[in-house]
C-alpha cells in the first residue's frame, strides 16, 4: 500500500511524469516495458519486468537519481532488474 501512496506522490510532485513527452525505450525487450517521459531539463525513465525471471537492460542511465523502486533499491545503476521489479528515475 505505501509504495502506490509514494508512486501517487511522486505523480503529484513531478510535471515531468504528468505532461513530459513520451518515448517508448528498449522496445524489442520481451519481459521489460521502459519508458522515458521529457519536459524541459527533466526526464524520468520507468522500468518495469513483469516476469518471473532476472532482466538485463542495456541503459545509460548517467545522471538519474532512484526516485522509487518496490524492492528497496537505492543505486541508479540498473543493468539487471530482479523478477517483477519496477523502477523510476529521475534525471534534473
Amino acid at each position: 500500500f505505501r509504495y502506490y501512496q509514494k508512486l501517487i506522490q511522486l505523480r503529484k510532485e513531478n510535471k515531468v511524469i504528468q505532461e513530459g513527452t513520451f518515448r517508448q525505450l528498449l522496445e524489442d525487450h520481451t519481459s521489460v516495458f521502459a519508458f522515458q517521459r521529457t519536459l524541459g531539463t527533466e526526464d524520468v525513465v520507468v522500468l518495469a519486468n513483469f516476469y518471473g525471471n532476472e532482466a538485463e537492460i542495456t541503459l545509460d542511465l548517467t545522471g538519474y537519481e532512484m526516485a522509487l523502486s518496490n524492492i528497496g533499491r537505492t543505486d541508479s545503476d540498473i543493468t539487471v532488474l530482479k523478477p517483477y521489479e519496477a523502477a523510476v528515475l529521475i534525471r534534473r
